[in-house]
């Protein structure tokens, strides 16, 4: 494909040697003992590359859209999840709805524990046998209803 090139016109010019920077080959016109009143016109030809941005921005911006709109779709998707804490073990459906299963709830439960007694910087004896005897309890529960969610 032939590159476009510039018209060049003007009193007392003249085309010289080009001269190649950046690997880009430049026309070079030199003008001398021109009149204080000389008109020198130069009519650049149209540039493809502004048309080319024209075109990415308009992809980015596609693509932007599309991002967004798969974020909006996931967090409704998400929010139409139904926790519940307790009752049954396993996946039940309870109205078309998912709910937690048993062993998450005592997950959660451990979990929320454990922040709770770290909480105390320093537990007496007693304190810290209610918050064994009560995780102990609640491992035993998690247990059996992990091994009710296996069958």
């Amino acid at each position: 494909m032939e590159e476009p090139t510039a018209h060049v016109q003007g009193s007392t010019l003249r085309e010289v040697a080009p001269v190649a920077t950046d690997g880009r080959t430049f026309r070079r016109f030199l003008g001398q003992d021109a009149p204080a009143n000389s008109v020198v016109e130069i009519e650049v030809p149209h540039i493809v590359g502004a048309e080319r941005e024209k075109l990415y921005v308009g992809v980015g911006v596609v693509f932007f859209l599309a991002m967004v709109v798969a974020l909006v779709f996931a967090a409704r998707r998400a929010s139409f999840r139904v926790v519940s804490t307790g009752g049954t073990s396993g996946m039940a459906q309870a109205n078309g709805q998912r709910r937690e299963p048993r062993s998450q709830s005592l997950l959660r439960t451990i979990a929320d524990l454990d922040a709770e007694f770290e909480q105390n910087p320093a537990p007496d004896d007693e304190a810290r046998a209610r918050y064994e005897a009560r995780r102990t309890e609640l491992k035993a529960e998690l247990a059996g209803a992990l091994t009710d969610e296996r069958r």
